[in-house]
């Protein structure tokens, strides 16, 4: 009979616990055939309406594990292989957002004052219509072009399969049974809805095993992998003034010279049509108006000052901003709408903890309602510009103006920073209304006002500081 030893007896239970889990991996990692639970889904709003998109969570600690040390492997494994056009989920700090949209507006102003032709494509709910044996094809390509020495082991081709067996965007949405996401789930827009089917006959429609799941470790780096032979298409053409530059499935061309823009977008589109991937019509003669931004695929079109003679575009949309024809920077207005809603948001769930008239507060004191007036102050200026407590003048790395570090200060964003101030004091008096306090009568005398850098204007200023390129395009010149 086996008999513990003194130490073993004394050991914390964390070690026992850890050295399970390490034992556990280690089995799951050497399974000739690897299976993970299938991913906690998540249905999240999309957009102005009621549209739901469906994201995706590995939950058990060995899966996410496992996975999320494969997935650092083979992003640092195949990073090299991949084009300089494409600059998300890289390994190389000098690809990523920023340094995306500030190649956008250079590229711009090494053309300022000429007419530059733009186009755009999106894919129809690209993580949802990837074609799994297409995903393992691009894994087996990305690894015969390393060297024998340099290929990941196999059992990583293995984590691959396991990771897309347990998963397709239809499959696992419909076999759900978590009440979150059966009431919901009809608000997905269902693939036949897409033009996904078009690739593949009718008895072909009922075995494909579409999609990945959005937000697994894997995803990032098999978008990246998939998407290489269409960023290899549209540099087939080796034209030095061609601009062409991919984050994940959003991308942007741009030429001096329309028919050579058109043909770079023309050979990107027939690059996914290989691949399976349905798009959204392009919109070939684009106006200038309410339905512009609209617009998922177009092009290519003049982005250039407007004239009344001309049909120029001033703004493109990318990544989350628009940028005007010479340098300026504003946040999409669905995004800043977005963005007041969740503010708005977050005073309701206050307003219902207090109550009508501050009922749940009727034997509270003074200076507990004003506590939790100051809790609400802090909450709505974390979400929006970083922690209050941190007290540095800095925009906080962990906020929702931290996602746009290309803002200008110059140009439209400074009125939109404007407006979420407003919005943001608007919230802080309804809830001290409510609490019953009047303008300017609180037991502690303070206004409740952080200032710069913790208001947007103020973040914005900072934001301003940290811009690589000049705002007047006149600057350009010297390069």
């Amino acid at each position: 009979m086996f008999t513990m030893c003194a130490d073993e007896e004394e050991r914390p239970e964390w070690i026992n616990a850890f050295e399970s889990l390490r034992n556990r991996i280690d089995s799951l990692r050497h399974s000739p055939e690897i299976t993970f639970h299938p991913p906690t889904l998540h249905l999240i709003p999309k957009g102005k309406g009621s549209e739901r998109r469906c994201l995706a969570s590995f939950d058990e600690v060995e899966d996410r594990l496992l996975l999320s040390k494969a997935a650092l492997y083979l992003r640092d494994t195949f990073d090299p292989l991949l084009s300089d056009d494409c600059f998300a989920f890289r390994r190389d700090g000098a690809f990523n957002y920023q340094s995306a949209i500030d190649d956008l507006i250079r590229y711009r102003m090494r053309y300022a004052g000429r007419k530059i032709y733009v186009a755009e494509c999106d894919i129809q709910r690209f993580f949802d219509v990837i074609n799994q044996d297409i995903v393992l094809k691009a894994y087996d390509t990305f690894v015969g072009r390393l060297e024998m020495s340099e290929r990941p082991p196999e059992e990583l081709r293995t984590i691959l399969i396991g990771y897309l067996n347990a998963f397709t965007s239809q499959g696992n949405l419909m076999a759900a049974t978590d009440p979150k996401i059966v009431d919901f789930r009809h608000l997905v827009k269902p693939l036949d809805q897409t033009n996904v089917f078009k690739f593949y006959r009718k008895r072909e429609r009922e075995t494909v095993r579409l999609g990945i799941p959005q937000g697994g470790a894997l995803s990032p780096l098999i978008a990246n992998l998939v998407l290489d032979e269409a960023d290899r298409a549209v540099r087939e053409d080796d034209d030095p003034e061609l601009f062409y530059v991919r984050f994940c499935d959003d991308i942007i061309i741009a030429h001096p010279d329309r028919t050579k823009c058109r043909a770079a977008l023309d050979r990107y589109m027939s690059a996914l049509k290989v691949l399976k991937l349905p798009t959204h019509p392009v919109c070939r003669r684009v106006t200038f108006g309410r339905e512009y931004y609209d617009m998922k695929s177009k092009g290519p079109f003049p982005w250039q000052k407007p004239s009344a003679k001309s049909k120029n575009i001033p703004w493109v949309a990318f990544l989350g901003v628009h940028i005007r024809y010479d340098g300026l920077v504003r946040v999409r207005k669905d995004s800043i709408e977005r963005h007041a809603e969740h503010l708005r948001r977050e005073l309701k769930r206050f307003k219902e903890a207090v109550g009508p008239n501050g009922r749940n507060l009727k034997n509270t004191t003074d200076e507990a309602k004003e506590s939790l007036l100051r809790a609400f102050e802090a909450r709505l200026t974390a979400m929006g510009t970083g922690y209050s407590t941190m007290r540095q003048r800095t925009v906080g790395t962990r906020s929702w103006i931290a996602a746009f570090p290309a803002l200008t200060q110059e140009g439209p964003a400074r009125g939109q920073m404007r407006h979420l101030d407003s919005v943001r004091g608007h919230q802080v008096s309804a809830l001290k209304k409510r609490l019953g306090f009047s303008e300017g009568q609180l037991p502690s005398g303070k206004k409740g006002y952080y200032g710069r850098p913790y208001s947007y204007y103020g973040a914005l200023l900072d934001v301003e500081k940290h811009q690589s390129f000049p705002p007047d395009p006149k600057a350009y010149s010297t390069w």
